[in-house]
């Protein structure tokens, strides 16, 4: 794959694409539209056309993250590659009929980028390195943690991650 943004048929996103995406692309009304190229980090920028405030604030901070340039931490460290972009972006386009907090995106090392969320004392962390694997943090009201990995685009698994996270805490689910 290149070093740019491919719709999840394989396409190339180019200055005349759209994108609808599955059962989210309700009434065919796309759920991008293009702004402009980013050189630097190779991926196109997108913009929503709809969607909840949550998931605009995560693209931006994606955005953010994927324009840093090397070196970015001051100890070699790589922007995060157009793949674990394009894994991040193609994960929120599932979760985006749920109600979530706007989220924190940050890089990390070798590449990757990580997304935050936190809600009613709970915490979501979810690390992208590439189209293969996600990994996940669980942080519960009592501090107990539970980590996990699943594919890449296993919606099964986000959206219970989603739903645990929107769900009032109560004593008998942390």
């Amino acid at each position: 794959m290149s070093d740019a943004l491919r719709h999840s048929n394989g396409r190339l996103l180019d200055d005349r694409t759209t994108v609808p995406v599955g059962e989210e692309a309700l009434n065919e009304k796309p759920l991008f539209q293009r702004c402009g190229p980013t050189y630097e980090a190779g991926t196109l920028v997108l913009v929503p056309t709809w969607g909840p405030e949550w998931f605009a604030s995560a693209l931006d901070g994606i955005w953010r993250v994927a324009s840093l340039r090397s070196d970015w931490d001051g100890e070699g460290s790589p922007p995060p590659s157009p793949v674990a972009v394009g894994t991040a972006v193609r994960l929120l386009q599932g979760l985006v009929h749920y109600d979530l907090p706007s989220p924190f995106v940050c890089p990390l090392r070798e590449g990757g980028l990580q997304i935050e969320w936190q809600r009613y004392g709970r915490e979501l962390e979810v690390e992208f390195w590439d189209a293969e694997e996600v990994g996940y943090l669980k942080v519960r009201v009592d501090g107990s943690t539970e980590e996990g990995q699943c594919p890449a685009f296993d919606l099964h698994t986000f959206r219970e991650l989603a739903e645990w996270l929107n769900e009032e805490s109560d004593p008998g689910n942390p």
